[in-house]
């Protein structure tokens, strides 16, 4: 599948498409990598154990026993679950608002720089 093409992955992604017709495929995938990541070390395409400085193997399922393969750099992708951030609404929130904000800081802000751009307003932030 991918040995010769990625030398000890990081990390194994297996992935689907976020819709309501994948649900089930989702159901499969979950039970499905801890095999496959144990398959995977044996054959040498990942590390014996995840580190983020090496390349992401990714699964992503398209229907039953139907899948691409492939790989990202760790510096080159998303953090998030199938590259979806799932955020918690806040019950004290006063929109959805609140959420594409908090995304925006996940997304474009980095973690190590959130609370001064909290305590000096973001407008002077920027």
């Amino acid at each position: 599948m991918l040995q010769g093409v990625v030398e000890k992955g990081g990390e194994l992604r297996v992935e689907v498409a976020d819709t309501n017709e994948s649900k089930e495929l989702l159901k499969f995938c979950r039970k499905f990598t801890v095999p496959l990541r144990a398959a995977l070390r044996d054959a040498g395409v990942l590390a014996n154990y995840e580190t983020p400085k090496r390349p992401v193997v990714h699964v992503f399922f398209i229907a039953p026993g139907c899948c691409y393969t492939g790989y990202s750099y760790s510096n080159n992708n998303s953090p998030f679950y199938m590259g979806i951030p799932r955020l918690k609404f806040p019950a004290d929130a006063p929109s959805r608002s609140t959420l594409k904000l908090e995304e925006a800081f996940h997304v474009f802000i980095p973690a190590d720089e959130w609370m001064n751009a909290w305590r000096t307003g973001c407008g002077r932030w920027i």
